[in-house]
């Protein structure tokens, strides 16, 4: 049976640091197939917001599928997000 663990709308730059740890405790615990995580990685789609998504992400150890959110699009310069990668 293939184990899946899915979180929603991380929201790093504004992250419930608790939630977190007792979700990555629950995947080194169980160790999941992989981790899917749907909704906003961050709060307002900063560098330092996805980097430091980025590093609890890779912390977990296990494959992780994102499907990201409206909060991870460029607030500042709406023009950005056409076409554009994200991550900016």
């Amino acid at each position: 049976m293939t184990l899946l663990f899915h979180a929603s709308d991380l929201h790093f730059g504004a992250e419930d640091t608790a939630a977190l740890a007792w979700f990555a405790q629950a995947v080194t615990d169980q160790q999941p197939d992989a981790v899917i995580i749907t909704g906003d990685l961050t709060m307002r789609a900063r560098s330092a917001e996805f980097a430091a998504a980025q590093a609890w992400l890779a912390d977990l150890g296990r494959p992780v599928l994102i499907e990201p959110g409206i909060h991870d699009l460029p607030y500042f310069t709406p023009s950005a997000a056409s076409g554009a990668p994200m991550g900016g």
